[in-house]
């Protein structure tokens, strides 16, 4: 779901180019959003922004939400 793993500063998440997929969260281990996108409609998601850690992806599509764990890179 979203790739590559562990990855740097660009992820890509195959599930957002079908247009199904109406927000995207990035949240840290604590639980805080760090990001947030409600018109995402690129594969490719710029995280150059996070710090190297451990994030979770939270695709929703109005029905089901999917959660992925990511790990960034130095």
């Amino acid at each position: 779901m979203v790739y590559p793993n562990p990855g740097r500063d660009i992820v890509y998440i195959p599930a957002l180019e079908n247009g199904k997929v109406q927000r995207l969260e990035v949240f840290d281990l604590s639980g805080n959003v760090l990001h947030r996108d409600n018109s995402a409609t690129s594969a490719r998601v710029d995280v150059s922004f996070l710090p190297s850690g451990v994030y979770f992806f939270k695709l929703h599509n109005g029905e089901k939400t999917s959660t992925a764990k990511w790990v960034k890179l130095d």
